[in-house]
């Protein structure tokens, strides 16, 4: 697989996943999310297996860190998929706006941007 097909298949992934979560989020109507949220995460899904495929090709910090990236999005998008109770609205936005962060991986807030996103997640509430 040469890296020009990897990227622009990545790039298209996490394109439609942004589009899935704009809707859901748009449409705030939790009968929609479990579907929506299936279908976005396997775009993340594939957008990280081309990521791994890149970064097995040949290491490179960027590529590394986006890597690490997808990967913080994907628990966010996990964590909205299976809530204790109701939908985690603000999980799914968290992870939209990740996602959106990643789009502009090439500078170097994109890192900064998307752990920001994913640490409020992370903590335990009563």
């Amino acid at each position: 697989m040469s890296e020009k097909r990897t990227i622009n298949g990545s790039v298209e992934c996490r394109r439609h996943a942004i589009d899935v979560l704009d809707r859901l989020l748009a449409e705030h109507d939790p009968d929609h999310v479990q579907e929506g949220m299936v279908n976005a995460t396997r775009c993340v899904v594939r957008y990280r297996d081309a990521l791994i495929a890149e970064c097995r090709a040949g290491s490179d910090a960027e590529k590394t860190q986006a890597l690490r990236d997808a990967n913080a999005v994907l628990s966010l998008m996990f964590g909205t998929q299976y809530p204790l109770e109701g939908v985690h609205w603000d999980r799914l936005s968290k992870a939209r706006d990740a996602l959106k962060a990643l789009a502009r991986d090439a500078s170097p807030e994109s890192g900064a941007a998307l752990k920001a996103a994913a640490e409020p997640a992370h903590r335990i509430t009563p």
